[in-house]
């Protein structure tokens, strides 16, 4: 909506269908928990004891849709980014097959993410 782009968008339509396909308003899915959504390095302080800072963007939301924003805002490779579903699913005791299958379907839906935030940040550029 802040992008003010019409119905008959691509993005918008890519939206709707991305919500539907992968059940993004159910707000009752297990997946929900609360994410960081900005993970960065530079969020990352002292590697040996970490703490996270800068929760400015927390809320509710997909673990996997965070652990791809994460994997994508610091450029991680395939290898690095299987590396970390590998140390999530260990940590949290999760299947490795669920935890990698989880990651790869929300690739598409932080990749939309970040179009509709590009769109929304012009449109107010503009505006």
């Amino acid at each position: 909506a802040r992008a003010g782009l019409p119905a008959q968008h691509p993005l918008v339509k890519q939206a709707r269908q991305l919500i539907v396909e992968h059940c993004l308003d159910d707000k009752e899915n297990g997946q929900w928990v609360l994410c960081h959504n900005d993970l960065s390095y530079g969020h990352m302080v002292d590697p040996l004891r970490p703490v996270i800072v800068d929760w400015e963007y927390a809320a509710r939301g997909n673990r996997y849709f965070d652990m791809v924003a994460c994997a994508q805002i610091n450029r991680l490779d395939e290898h690095q980014s299987h590396q970390l579903c590998c140390l999530y699913g260990q940590r949290l005791q999760l299947a490795q097959a669920e935890v990698i299958a989880g990651f790869y379907e929300q690739q598409d839906v932080v990749t939309l993410t970040e179009q509709l935030w590009y769109a929304a940040f012009e449109a107010q550029q503009k505006g």
